[in-house]
């Protein structure tokens, strides 16, 4: 791996009221990426809400429907290596990708946040071709932010 960081961030986004994948990791081909951090927070105004589930999974599909793509952003843009990770926002997806394992779960009060930054040597590796998602599951449809940090 050559340090090359980066981060994959969307805009506030609808959760839906069931399982909806926010972003999903899809490593290169023949390149392990590791992912160092996460963080999903939501705009919830209830206070007695219900939790909202969050999982960061393995995923072995793209899931169907129409994916929107989700471009990498540098996180040092002076230097001039190519990103070669791809990733999809799946909002609007007619089924949602195939669930390989779950890494993490946590749940999360719909006026809160998740944050997770992973010490060095325990970042989630990516093996080449595979894919990570980042998951949202409410009870109530609220918007969500959801940054990755990741390095390849």
């Amino acid at each position: 791996m050559a340090g090359l960081r980066f981060s994959l961030t969307i805009a506030p986004t609808a959760t839906g009221t069931s399982k909806q994948t926010m972003v999903q990791l899809l490593a290169p081909t023949n390149q392990r990426v590791k992912v160092k951090g996460w963080s999903f927070s939501f705009d919830g105004t209830s206070n007695t809400a219900v939790p909202i589930t969050c999982t960061v999974e393995k995923q072995t599909t793209a899931g169907g429907g129409s994916p929107t793509s989700l471009t990498p952003v540098k996180l040092d843009p002076d230097w001039h290596e190519t990103i070669q990770s791809t990733a999809i926002q799946n909002q609007n997806n007619s089924t949602q990708p195939t669930l390989g394992a779950i890494e993490r779960q946590q749940k999360v009060h719909p006026q809160g946040a998740w944050e997770e930054l992973l010490p060095a040597g325990e970042e989630i590796l990516v093996p080449g071709g595979t894919r990570l998602g980042f998951t949202c599951t409410a009870a109530s449809g609220v918007n969500a932010i959801v940054e990755v940090i990741c390095e390849e």
